[in-house]
């Protein structure tokens, strides 16, 4: 397929290929997806939560999901200069090079409310209680009246000074990211400024946020450049992370849905990941980023021709042993054998002295004893 799409509201896949667009659900006894529905058209294709929209230059199709079918919702005509934006029915919100633009629905077209270049790189938006929720990666977050005696007027401003920034509102919460630090804010009561709940210090490079039907995630790197997906939450007036996942290789996320204790990840590289969150324990980490038990990763790349990378992680200071054995069980190569420190290691693979085919490798630390397979092709 071209590409996934995860609906987090939905519990539902969009799958597209080509003109094909199809509509599946997981079926969570076996981990599958199912198609449910399907439409065809060769227009460009964007989704945003539970929205699909079709585009033809000027002429614009929306569709939304009703459990498990498409359903025609709106068609409209923009103009071909409108590049970015963000739909919400009556209202639809540009974002240009200088400055982003609000427009209300005259008809079957939109014509402009008002314009603000305070935010000149906004690129996402949210509306909550007639209030307008505008983000710059570059800048901050902005929050504008939509009431019609005070429209447009800026209600509150949080300048980030730092490059990267995101945001995103789940139930009374408004979540923000700078670097490495992550804010909870109320807007419970949006007549007043948000009000500071706490922010958390994480372990990891994050770079935006993804709301599923639960909670907040946001998306990043570890240390080792690997993607992860670290679902935070409150507990009480506390900002916590919840668990910490290590992603497959090539899976940057960008949208995800929830079914149960499954998690479905839709990655920007057309592949999609599923997980039991209710098993999260190899791959989780602390929030001060130090394991809270031994794991042993996948190596990468694998399959490799020449050299591979293969990480672990252990708790408190430990002697490790790590060793290569052959499809028949015999000793290949000893790779490590120390005492190391608590935390996240790595150990170099050369396939010099190796024939191709598969192996294993084995760690053995303390009590902890795990075995993964590797392919090797020359």
């Amino acid at each position: 397929f071209d590409n996934y799409y995860a609906l987090s509201q939905k519990h539902r896949i969009i799958q597209h290929s080509g003109n094909k667009i199809y509509l599946v659900k997981n079926d969570d006894a076996t981990n599958t997806f199912v198609k449910m529905d399907s439409l065809e058209s060769a227009d460009t294709l964007s989704v945003r939560d539970s929205i699909i929209i079709l585009r033809n230059k000027n002429s614009v199709k929306v569709y939304g999901i009703d459990k498990n079918n498409f359903f025609f919702a709106d068609s409209f005509t923009i103009s071909n200069a409108v590049a970015n934006y963000d739909y919400f029915g009556n209202l639809l919100v540009w974002y240009r090079n200088t400055s982003f633009e609000v427009h209300r629905r005259n008809g079957n077209t939109y014509s402009l409310l008002f314009s603000k270049t305070t935010l000149p790189k906004a690129n996402k938006s949210f509306i909550k209680d007639s209030s307008l929720f505008i983000v710059d990666p570059n800048k901050g977050v902005g929050i504008y009246d939509l009431r019609s005696n005070y429209l447009g007027q800026e209600k509150w401003l949080k300048t980030l000074v730092a490059y990267g920034n995101s945001a995103a509102i789940f139930g009374d919460i408004l979540w923000l990211k700078l670097g490495y630090n992550i804010f909870a804010y109320n807007i419970s009561d949006l007549n007043i400024s948000p009000v500071a709940i706490d922010s958390l210090t994480g372990a990891y490079d994050y770079s935006d946020f993804i709301v599923g039907n639960s909670g907040v995630y946001i998306r990043g790197q570890d240390s080792y450049y690997r993607s992860i997906l670290t679902k935070v939450s409150l507990a009480g007036d506390s900002l916590i992370n919840n668990y910490t996942c290590l992603l497959p290789v090539d899976t940057e996320p960008y949208q995800l849905t929830e079914s149960h204790k499954t998690l479905i990840v839709a990655g920007i590289k057309n592949l999609y990941w599923i997980r039991d969150t209710s098993i999260v324990s190899g791959v989780d980490y602390t929030e001060t980023g130090k394991a809270e038990e031994y794991s042993l990763e996948q190596n990468y790349p694998n399959p490799f021709n020449s050299e591979t990378m293969i990480s672990y992680r252990i708790p408190g200071e430990d002697k490790v042993t790590i060793k290569l054995y052959d499809v028949l069980g015999s000793e290949v190569a000893e790779l490590i054998d120390d005492t190391k420190p608590a935390g996240p290691h790595q150990v170099r693979l050369n396939s010099k002295n190796l024939t191709s085919g598969v192996y294993f490798y084995q760690i053995v630390s303390g009590k902890y004893t795990n075995t993964k397979k590797l392919l090797i092709l020359k």
